[in-house]
């Protein structure tokens, strides 16, 4: 635990690939939401002790810059005009009770609050506006004399700063997309979107000549630029607007960044994006911050396709962020979004926590963990009463405080393409105002149906594959499958064909790629044709996946001996971590087959199951020593270390 705040031992705090490290050690990224200021002050202390007896290593909370802020310029943060408003106290409590802190400082936040977090004045601005700007660092700098001499490199229990909260731009909502009564409203304003759409366009390509030339639109100018309409546009142009995006949100993290480090801030700066934008490249934005992961909130089960769809979002999170991890998870629902959640059951967070383990998350944060107006089923209730549920992520925080930054045992990729994704987007919304109703679509396609089809064939015949970018190295990989339209860029082209030079095998689903994003057909046909006479091809858009690589000699490590069973193997530095998950709808068998060059490492070696803590050793028979029977949504949690004890 962070040590208490009064004896000022100064701490090296680093957030990367390698996770969190405290002076150089490692420490479980679990931490759980409580927001002090929708809370009776009496309660603080006990609740923390829940929170840190559950088996939590940090407290994360939202500062509300509307709750502190009484007038223009004048902010409590010590409780001075009530006990709720001490920030200050509730950090140092946090830390008399041994437990690290995660400050969230916005200034958006969302979280069910009227303004979403920010003083009224702010609250309809987008991120880049000059007011917004300036009054945000007003409110940064008020802040400087509570949070930095508690930050833990000042020998404080802050470990982590996160600016921002579930980002996304252009920034607007309305009653379809925020049912909640009594929200501000936060209207779209063209004029400033379009504004600085034309000035990134210009800067972009520097002429009018080269955008018509670019978006085959003879004699456009950039003036003459409108809204993208996603039905119509043309590829380079939705391309660019996607691009557009992210590359404001880079700005303003850019801002808000310098904002904290004016005053002091030294500690990693994260952020969480909005569930299922991975239109936005989250890659640009962590040239500029730490850490960013991202945020998942399901209905209860995660029935239907839904469990196909959070296997998507956390297999490319490990593909395109430094650390996976999940600064929000869900331990409660948002109440106004009942008719979306509905009700939790008390195996909900043992449930969640475990599959997403299983799918290769690494840390997360669970929010709420303690409830609150506007949310319920928390483990925890706003007078420290505790819920049935908390015994199950007890259980699930106990799992994943012993896992560590891993590599998934995998040498089969699905090439995944940031430009495609973007495509299927664009084709099911109008225009950009509607891109943040995206999270509400938990059970649909999040690819172009041809990737999709392959990603569940995978998936489905429990195939150890990852996702891989088209733009990355191939090195790690045996087998590629490609399951994109026929375009791409010219340098990814050339860089798969290099790999198959050097003995890589390509599966193709659909076609093998032959033009760039803005250019006429043929224009990659010597490529194209290069790929189309390697040895190391294999055109197969029609049959299962799964019987295409026993064909190319492919072999997973683990793999499920019946259907509505997912395995998952991982090796850290001195252990292997295997996930055996009932994802059906019926008790089964847990059949699991190893691979032969698999088993043959871990042959004799002693298994200890994570939940039950029970402990064999494994044979060349397999896996169990006696073949457990299954619940649905049952995920269990098994250990060999590299080395015996």
């Amino acid at each position: 635990m962070i040590k208490n705040i009064k004896s000022a031992e100064k701490h090296v705090i680093e957030l990367d690939q390698r996770g969190l490290r405290i002076d150089g050690v490692f420490r479980p990224l679990v931490s759980g939401e409580f927001e002090y200021w929708r809370h009776h002050s009496l309660y603080w202390r006990k609740i923390i002790r829940i929170m840190r007896d559950s088996g939590l290593e940090f407290i994360a909370t939202f500062v509300c810059w509307d709750f502190h802020e009484l007038k223009r310029g004048e902010f409590d943060f010590t409780g001075r005009t009530h006990p709720s408003r001490d920030l200050a106290g509730f950090i140092d409590l946090c830390a008399e009770e041994g437990l690290g802190v995660m400050i969230r400082v916005g200034p958006n936040i969302d979280a069910e609050w009227p303004t979403r977090g920010p003083a009224p004045d702010v609250t309809p601005l987008e991120r880049m506006h000059p007011k917004y700007l300036r009054r945000t660092r007003e409110y940064i700098k008020a802040l400087e004399p509570i949070l930095v001499p508690r930050l833990a490199t000042r020998g404080g229990p802050i470990v982590l700063v996160s600016i921002d909260n579930e980002a996304y731009f252009p920034y607007s909502t309305d009653v379809e997309s925020d049912p909640s009564a009594g929200s501000m409203p936060v209207p779209y304003d063209a004029d400033f979107v379009m504004k600085r759409y034309h000035g990134w366009l210009e800067r972009y390509y520097g002429s009018s000549a080269k955008l018509a030339s670019g978006w085959s639109r003879p004699e456009i100018t950039f003036t003459q630029v409108t809204e993208p309409d996603y039905y119509r546009a043309g590829l380079k142009e939705t391309l660019d607007s996607f691009d557009f995006i992210t590359d404001t949100l880079r700005e303003s993290f850019v801002e808000l960044k310098a904002m904290c480090t004016e005053i002091g801030i030294d500690v990693p700066i994260y952020i969480n994006m909005k569930p299922f934008t991975h239109y936005i490249d989250w890659r640009v934005i962590e040239q500029v911050v730490d850490s960013h992961g991202i945020g998942l909130h399901m209905p209860n089960a995660w029935p239907g396709d839904q469990k196909l769809v959070v296997s998507w979002y956390i297999r490319l999170l490990r593909a395109m962020n430094k650390f996976p991890w999940a600064p929000e998870f869900q331990a409660a629902t948002s109440i106004g979004l009942d008719h979306i959640f509905g009700i939790l059951d008390e195996n909900q967070g043992r449930f969640t926590t475990m599959l997403s383990m299983a799918l290769g998350l690494r840390g997360l944060c669970y929010y709420m963990f303690v409830e609150r107006d506007d949310s319920h089923f928390a483990p925890i209730s706003p007078i420290g009463k505790t819920r049935p549920q908390l015994a199950g992520f007890r259980e699930a925080i106990n799992i994943l405080k012993q896992l560590r930054p891993d590599q998934h045992i995998a040498d089969t990729g699905l090439l995944w393409s940031i430009d495609h994704h973007r495509c299927q987007v664009a084709s099911r919304f109008p225009n950009w105002r509607n891109l943040y109703d995206i999270w509400i679509d938990m059970d649909k396609p999040k690819e172009l149906e041809p990737w999709w089809e392959a990603f569940r064939s995978l998936q489905s015949n429990d195939v150890d594959f990852d996702l891989v970018p088209i733009d990355r190295d191939f090195n790690d990989y045996k087998t590629l499958i490609y399951a994109g339209p026929d375009f791409c860029h010219r340098a990814e082209l050339e860089n798969l064909k290099k790999w198959m030079d050097k003995g890589g095998k390509l599966i193709v689903k659909t076609s093998i790629p032959f033009r760039s994003t803005n250019s006429q057909e043929g224009e990659f046909i010597d490529i194209a044709k290069a790929i189309n006479n390697s040895p190391n091809l294999i055109i197969r858009p029609w049959g299962q996946l799964s019987d295409v690589l026993k064909q190319a000699g492919v072999q997973s490590a683990i793999v499920a001996g019946n259907t509505d069973f997912w395995t998952f193997a991982y090796r850290e530095s001195d252990a292997w971590t295997l996930f055996i998950a009932n994802v059906g709808t019926e008790p089964a068998l847990a059949l699991v087959h190893l691979g032969p060059a698999f088993l043959k490492q871990i042959n004799g070696r002693t298994v200890t199951d994570l939940l039950s803590g029970c402990k064999w050793k494994i044979t060349h028979e397999g896996l169990w020593d006696e073949v457990p029977t299954m619940t649905p949504n049952e995920v269990c949690c098994l250990r060999i270390p590299v080395k015996e004890i």
